[in-house]
């Protein structure tokens, strides 16, 4: 079992095909945080966790992991895709 608390999409990626190729159940858990406009504080978190295996959705299907973030991460242009 492997426990992920991982904020890339190229590790996310690994991970999720380990979970359903390799039979290895993880554990992913991640949270969103909403600054307030003006950027001075934080408005609002949200925090979720779920399990990857075979017979629950993946990460794409939950839409926790975007197809095209991994290739710009993995070119290393996410931060920067211009």
């Amino acid at each position: 079992m492997i426990f992920s608390c991982v904020d890339r999409p190229w590790p996310r990626a690994v991970l999720n095909q380990l979970a359903y190729s390799d039979l290895i159940p993880v554990i992913d858990g991640g949270i969103a945080i909403d600054p307030f406009a003006d950027g001075n504080g934080m408005r609002n978190a949200t925090w979720r966790s779920h399990v990857l295996r075979p017979g629950r959705p993946c990460m794409v299907c939950t839409r926790q992991l975007n197809p095209a973030d991994v290739t710009l991460d993995q070119q290393g242009l996410l931060e920067d895709p211009e």
